[in-house]
This record gives C-alpha cells, structure tokens and sequence, in this order.
C-alpha cells in the first residue's frame, strides 16, 4: 500500500527522474521482501487446506 501512495505522489513533487526512480526501486525493495517473507507461510496454508 505504502509503496503505490508513494508512486502516486512522486508527480506532485518536483519533476526529477532520480527522486522518482529511487522511489521506485526503494518501493520495488519493500515489495519484494514483504512477498518473500508472506510467500512460505501462504504456501504452507494451501497445502494444510
């Protein structure tokens, strides 16, 4: 969630292509770590359902 609202604000700010791509990759980051560290405990639900 944090990541998208950080996207949606990057226009309003001034308009540098850096900012919005260390945004972006620091954003991607989060994402990437919170799908890892979520993905075994889905995984082990499904096959306990």
């Amino acid at each position: 969630m944090t990541s998208s609202h950080a996207l949606l604000l990057v226009p309003y700010l001034p308009s540098s292509r850096v900012a919005h791509l260390t945004c972006y990759s620091l954003g991607l980051r989060v994402h990437v770590s919170l799908t890892r560290q979520l993905t075994p405990t889905v995984s082990a639900e499904r096959l306990q359902r």
